[in-house]
């Protein structure tokens, strides 16, 4: 019995040297595994940090698309407005050129006109100057006439037969 009990004894011992040395197993995988948990929530947290920084870069990049497409909207209705601002003055300043070539055709007809009236008037002028001279040598003709017939007159009426005659006449 002796033998057995010590047979058990070697066997308690052995059986406390495992139980030693699977607590003290145990004990390093908990410290390993509680240094693994340690870890992965450090990385946990690194990876929920980077993908709360990745929402709000991914979300600062969706607001500056969207501005960036308002802006390049604004920028078309500009340049729409630019374009259909200056082809109205395009079509403006056509029909000012327009107009100011009509005016420059009435100009020049209405100088053309000017230039006839006035060579027209430098005629007239010229048969009136013509005209006073013929009608001026008449009336001093007439007027010479006029002197003779009343001489003649005068001489008649010395005469007495023509006097009451002269006298109708005058």
């Amino acid at each position: 019995m002796q033998s057995e009990i010590a047979s058990l004894r070697e066997r308690l011992h052995s059986l406390t040297q495992d139980i030693t040395a699977s607590n003290t197993q145990n004990s390093e995988l908990h410290k390993q595994i509680e240094a693994e948990r340690v870890a992965f929530e450090k990385e946990r947290k690194t990876f929920e940090d980077g993908m709360t920084a990745l929402r709000a870069a991914d979300q600062s990049a969706r607001e500056a698309q969207l501005a960036a497409q308002a802006d390049l909207r604004r920028q078309a209705q500009l340049a729409r407005d630019a374009h259909d601002k200056y082809e109205r003055e395009l079509v403006a300043h056509a029909e000012d050129v327009q107009k100011l070539s009509q005016v420059k055709d009435e100009l020049n007809a209405v100088r053309a006109t000017v230039r006839e009236h006035e060579a027209a008037a430098q005629v007239a002028r010229a048969n009136l100057s013509s005209s006073e001279e013929s009608w001026t040598r008449q009336k001093e003709t007439l007027q010479q006439e006029v002197a003779d017939v009343r001489k003649r007159c005068v001489l008649l009426s010395l005469c007495p037969p023509f006097r009451l005659a002269c006298r109708r006449a005058h």
